[in-house]
């Protein structure tokens, strides 16, 4: 707020890294009667226009169901004793928190029996060396570990990254967003798939209603699903192939 006192402002488009730390920024902006606008991140309570981004506990569903469909592709029984591990940044986050929701509820109602998600959480706190390291470690020492479900695009890059150094073929990882390691994983022998956002959209109806609101549209106060598409070795080149049209 002290960096924009001086500049001319109509309406604030927000990213949040932290869901709890930029409330304040938001109340007093509302405050002011200035529209804000979220994009991809929610904020905790209510002080926003409108936002648009992913309906993230619906993604944490579809990568539970991705991380089911990779194993059994990759021929594992249903009466397997296997581990999956769970990769994030932070716990400060709505958006990774309505992902983690997500697939806990999938795996407790659709997951095989057998199959455990490991609750205990590796979080990296946005270090990219931490991130690295706990999912070397989660690789080495987790017992019977099959898979890895990343809940961000960071924790996915340092999540297929590992896998591939360690050499194992029979971990599969399930991410977020469409960085090149996580491409390449995806179109390699290993096992992997993401659930990539509508990233355009998000930025583009934000804009929008920007726009809008400050020429007398009212705010929402809603938010908006921008939608997933599931990246997988079956339609990744299609996939790459319209992103450049």
């Amino acid at each position: 707020i002290m960096e924009l006192k001086d500049k001319k402002l109509d309406a604030m488009i927000m990213s949040p890294a932290d869901s709890t730390n930029m409330v304040h920024v938001a109340q007093e902006l509302m405050g002011k009667k200035m529209p804000v606008i979220l994009v991809d991140t929610n904020l905790n309570g209510k002080d926003y226009s409108a936002g648009y981004m992913t309906n993230n506990a619906l993604a944490g569903v579809k990568a539970g169901e991705e991380m089911v469909k990779l194993l059994k592709k990759s021929g594992a029984k249903e009466t397997d004793e296997l581990t999956v591990r769970i990769r994030l940044s932070t716990q400060n986050s709505s958006t990774q928190m309505d992902r983690l929701d997500g697939l806990n509820s999938f795996w407790n109602e659709k997951a095989p029996k057998a199959w455990k998600l490991n609750r205990m959480l590796l979080v990296d706190h946005g270090d990219k060396g931490i991130a690295k390291s706990i999912t070397e470690k989660a690789i080495k020492d987790t017992k019977n570990i099959r898979g890895i479900i990343a809940l961000t695009n960071g924790s996915t890059v340092s999540s297929v990254t590992a896998v591939k150094d360690s050499g194992r073929k029979d971990i599969a990882v399930v991410g977020f967003d469409y960085a090149k390691e996580t491409a390449d994983m995806i179109g390699s022998d290993l096992k992997a798939a993401s659930i990539v956002q509508n990233q355009y959209k998000m930025g583009f109806e934000a804009v929008k209603a920007a726009a809008e609101m400050t020429s007398g549209t009212k705010p929402t106060g809603q938010i908006v699903d921008t939608g997933v598409k599931i990246i997988d070795a079956e339609n990744q080149k299609e996939f790459e192939a319209s992103l450049k049209k």
